[in-house]
């Protein structure tokens, strides 16, 4: 059955494409060339939208993660300071207390001498008593130096832990980097789209 283009109105772009197809000709295809350039335009606009919220995904996750690094980092050298403050103030705790007990030692040791020319038999007694009282000093000295030594040493264990929470976040600084140029890169494809 033949279908009349006679009774479609021209008014509605819908019925002008319907009439451009009923009556053939030039019309029909330059009207099917400008749907296709329509859709192609729409597909590129989809395209591109896209890319872009791949790229704002992308830049959304390099700032936290960016931001995470730079917490770590900053925890990490409070942990650094604090171990390093720690270490210097044990170390000189340490140094004092056995030069006070040395030097103590030592005045009693020339006090000792100084009374010998007096009595020589109370002299040796009292210098006999007095080494044995610089040789527990003595002792007593090195014990403390031993336990510096040890507290030092836990110190250096917490500074090296310190170290090793920095490294970490240094590892998560360059994860951050890796992100970021994953948004430049995606952000470089889209301005070539858009050719801005």
């Amino acid at each position: 059955m033949a279908i009349s283009s006679g009774s479609i109105s021209g008014d509605d772009p819908a019925n002008a494409d319907l009439a451009a197809i009923y009556t053939g000709g030039a019309n029909f295809m330059a009207r099917m060339q400008a749907m296709a350039s329509a859709k192609d335009a729409a597909d590129a606009a989809l395209a591109k939208l896209n890319l872009g919220n791949d790229i704002a995904g992308a830049q959304k996750a390099a700032q936290q993660a960016l931001a995470d690094a730079q917490g770590k980092l900053s925890a990490a050298d409070e942990i650094l300071a604090n171990a390093r403050a720690a270490a210097a103030q044990i170390q000189s705790d340490a140094q004092a207390a056995a030069k006070a007990t040395t030097d103590q030692a030592s005045a009693q040791l020339a006090q000792a001498q100084a009374s010998a020319s007096q009595a020589k038999a109370d002299a040796d007694a009292y210098v006999a008593k007095a080494k044995a009282d610089a040789d527990a000093m003595h002792s007593d000295a090195a014990a403390k130096l031993q336990s510096a030594a040890d507290t030092i040493a836990a110190a250096q264990a917490q500074a090296q832990a310190a170290a090793d929470a920095k490294a970490a976040a240094d590892q998560a600084k360059a994860q951050a980097d890796t992100v970021r140029l994953t948004y430049e890169q995606k952000l470089a494809q889209i301005k070539a789209i858009t050719g801005s």
